[in-house]
């Protein structure tokens, strides 16, 4: 929907009874995140990231210093719809229950007892629905998430996020506990699950911590746990028909098959709520984000001691090779003649008056005296040039079939 339809839905909202402080100033609902980033439900994620930019520019509180309050609230909603509409499993969740969360129908005295954190529930019994996808829904609320308290001595209160949770889980956990099956049908096992835990819980046990908290949970059991729930609770109250008022065998066959499909989805649908809320939650869990900017920490230190290594062991291939290669050259014979030698012929010709220059048959160079010869004899260019011959006449060797 687009920004001015969005504002005109508002409009209706607040005048069908939408409480005031679920509205923007300019009338859209506040989890209506389609209408918040100004766009249609069938944008697609560039043009989401595109509309956020665009918004986060205009919002964000460096940009708003005569009004930092107002605009760090409108920013903290344009947060939320963008970090929901960029992820295709909770943007498809979001999409499927837009509706019912724009008309109100999340909210109720079960959602407002665990956010206030004033008051418990009652006590389920074994044939009551207890919470249903409808009061959970509003736990899958990002903005509700970012209204909690997550870090400091807040965040394990009851109106903290660690708090909330905590208690909301177990209030899960003893729903499902006191459950009774549906007549005809055998019980379900009950399962045991693990606490949703405190600030201070790890996210996950070392080998030698594991042996010291052997009865403790980390914060990973709860989500590995949890993620693959499933309910005992019976559904019986989705049951649409009374067996007893069939007025024959067939029609009460009829009856029943009804009555199981019904039940079956809203089992089906209160699993998967409770596991999108699983999930949901550990994308936003403090314990889970600081795990996993350590892991990446450890896996750019692992990396950056994989590529020393890598360099390492390259530059002593290098020497090997070169090794290898000098230990299998053959010297040719004018290069076996000795220093010495060489200089005694070279004084000998000079006392006979026939060496007047100095020769670098190497580089085709003459010197007029023995010390500018030297010189250039130490000279990168010279030595450049005698390996060049060198490889020159090892490969004519070669070709002659020489050694």
């Amino acid at each position: 929907m687009g920004a001015s339809q969005s504002q005109g839905a508002g409009s209706r909202g607040a005048a069908s009874g939408v409480p005031a402080h679920d509205l923007t100033e300019d009338g859209i609902h506040k989890q209506d995140f389609y209408g918040l980033l100004g766009l249609e439900i069938h944008a697609t994620t560039d043009e989401v990231k595109r509309a956020y930019r665009k918004l986060a520019l205009k919002y964000h509180p460096d940009k708003n210093p005569d009004n930092v309050e107002a605009a760090n609230d409108r920013f903290r909603l344009i947060s939320a719809a963008y970090e929901v509409l960029c992820d295709d499993q909770e943007r498809a969740w979001y999409d499927s229950h837009r509706d019912a969360i724009l008309r109100g129908e999340t909210e109720g005295d079960q959602f407002r007892q665990f956010k206030t954190g004033k008051a418990q529930p009652t006590n389920p019994g074994s044939n009551t629905p207890g919470l249903t996808p409808r009061h959970l829904l509003r736990f899958l609320d990002p903005t509700f998430i970012l209204s909690l308290p997550s870090t400091g001595p807040k965040a394990d209160s009851d109106a903290g996020f660690f708090g909330v949770f905590r208690r909301l889980f177990e209030r899960l956990y003893e729903e499902d506990y006191a459950a009774a099956s549906y007549p005809g049908e055998a019980a379900t096992p009950h399962v045991s699950y693990p606490s949703f835990g405190y600030s201070h819980t790890p996210w996950a046990y070392s080998r030698a911590e594991e042996v010291v908290a052997a009865n403790s949970m980390a914060a990973r059991d709860f989500y590995q746990a949890w993620s693959g729930y499933t309910t005992r609770k019976s559904f019986g109250w989705k049951d649409g028909w009374k067996l007893s008022e069939a007025p024959d065998r067939r029609v009460k066959k009829m009856m029943e098959k009804d009555n199981k499909k019904a039940r079956e989805a809203g089992r089906k649908e209160y699993n998967e709520t409770i596991r999108s809320l699983v999930t949901f939650l550990r994308k936003r869990d403090p314990r889970w984000k600081a795990h996993q900017a350590a892991t990446a920490g450890d896996a750019s230190g692992r990396a950056s001691e994989a590529e020393l290594a890598r360099r390492r062991a390259e530059a002593e291939a290098r020497a090997r090779a070169e090794a290898e290669r000098a230990a299998a050259y053959v010297p040719q014979d004018w290069e076996r003649q000795a220093p010495v030698e060489i200089d005694s012929e070279f004084e000998s010709e000079a006392e006979d008056g026939e060496q007047d220059d100095w020769d670098c048959v190497a580089c085709d160079k003459q010197f007029k005296t023995r010390a500018a010869w030297e010189n250039h004899e130490r000279s990168k260019k010279h030595r450049t040039e005698v390996a060049r011959l060198k490889r020159e006449m090892r490969k004519q060797d070669k070709e002659l079939g020489l050694n």
